[in-house]
């Protein structure tokens, strides 16, 4: 039995040596995938602020687009509104003139006639 012990106790002390070698190894890359999730994980709260950042920003912006759209579309609307009076008023105003032109050639001939 001492022999045995003797021949096979340098092969088990090599082969604990190499399994502590291979643990630390391991432990160490456990560790370094730990860091590695928590330093995604901060990225990726860091992205999300900044995308709900950008989203609010945008929102914010369309918010405002569209009010302003919605106030370009009423003073267009006064616009052409406005235009339309003008042209009733312009037509009004032609057809006052011609009826005054009218008179006044009428009245014209009346006087050339007496003339």
């Amino acid at each position: 039995r001492k022999e045995w012990t003797t021949n096979v106790q340098p092969t088990y002390d090599r082969r604990l040596t190499c399994v502590e070698k291979e643990k630390e190894a391991l432990t160490a890359q456990l560790t370094q995938a730990h860091k590695d999730i928590s330093s995604l994980k901060s990225v990726r709260d860091k992205d999300i602020e900044l995308l709900t950042s950008e989203l609010d920003k945008t929102y914010k912006s369309k918010v405002e687009t569209d009010a302003e759209l919605k106030d370009v579309k009423r003073q267009l609307h006064n616009a052409l509104r406005n235009l339309d009076e003008m042209a009733l008023d312009g037509g009004k105003m032609r057809c006052d003139l011609e009826g005054a032109m009218s008179d006044f050639t009428k009245e014209k001939q009346f006087y050339h006639k007496e003339i």
